[in-house]
């Protein structure tokens, strides 16, 4: 009895933990920021998209966002 209960349980903790991860993945989808670039004067809707199209490493990027770098392969940018 104790076994089919066990299971029953870590089914309902998956199938909970699974919306949990889309909802969470949602929430991220509407609270991301765009970023800025300011030498070329294009706005990008993340830092992955910016990272990508400028050929440079994201945490570089994040790095700069947070005040660590003065800037990234000679880029500056700011959220919008």
């Amino acid at each position: 009895m104790f076994k089919s209960l066990d299971n029953i349980t870590r089914r309902v903790n998956n199938l909970l933990s699974d919306e949990t991860r889309k909802n969470r993945k949602k929430e991220n989808k509407f609270n991301r920021k765009n970023i800025f670039c300011n030498e070329n004067s294009k706005e990008y809707e993340s830092l992955s998209q910016a990272a990508k199209q400028l050929n440079i490493n994201v945490s570089d990027l994040s790095q700069y966002l947070k005040g660590r770098v003065k800037s990234v392969k000679g880029f500056t940018f700011r959220r919008l």
